[in-house]
């Protein structure tokens, strides 16, 4: 007489499955390999980057001066203080000129608008804004853009504290 086979619980499931005694239980005869760890991805390297004309380096020091002119005409309105320079996305190496992080509002000061070749309108320049500025609304920010001129004409500070009002009765509204 064969001796009857202990009681099996199936793994896959939280209950106990009672399995018939008197059917023998199947022989699992597949060897899985043992896991290895992944290797961490491999970066490739990043191409060196072009040197800068001296129209594009002189652009780019007039914008940094127009964004602390921007910045000083913000605290001038006793508006919240934005983070400078900040890392908004969490996977793609993109910065905020200035960053209002409770209002999740971003503020580009697009420099080099008027150079013959410049970054915001040439053709990929005004592309990758673009696209950046469809991340920034998929991860819930708004994005302001201005331009230098209408920072010197206080257009730009004007347009933030619009911003920021509309943000903030709309929180109001819906709190």
């Amino acid at each position: 007489m064969a001796t009857p086979q202990p009681r099996r619980v199936r793994a896959a499931t939280q209950e106990r499955v009672q399995v018939n005694p008197a059917v023998p239980a199947p022989k699992v005869t597949a060897t899985r390999k043992p896991r290895t760890p992944k290797s961490p991805p491999v970066e490739k390297p990043r191409k060196a980057a072009k040197p800068l004309t001296l129209a594009q380096l002189t652009a780019k020091a007039k914008r940094e001066q127009y964004e602390q002119e921007l910045l000083f005409q913000i605290k001038v309105a006793r508006l919240p203080v934005p983070v400078t320079q900040y890392l908004w996305h969490p996977t793609i190496n993109y910065r905020a000129d200035l960053l209002f992080e409770r209002e999740r509002l971003i503020v580009e000061v697009d420099g080099g608008v008027y150079l013959r070749h410049g970054h915001h309108n040439s053709g990929k320049g005004y592309e990758y804004d673009r696209r950046r500025d469809a991340e920034a609304l998929t991860l819930g920010y708004l994005v302001l853009r201005v331009t230098p001129g209408m920072v010197k004409d206080g257009s730009a500070i004007e347009y933030v504290e619009r911003v920021l009002h509309a943000i903030w009765a709309r929180n109001k509204r819906t709190a």
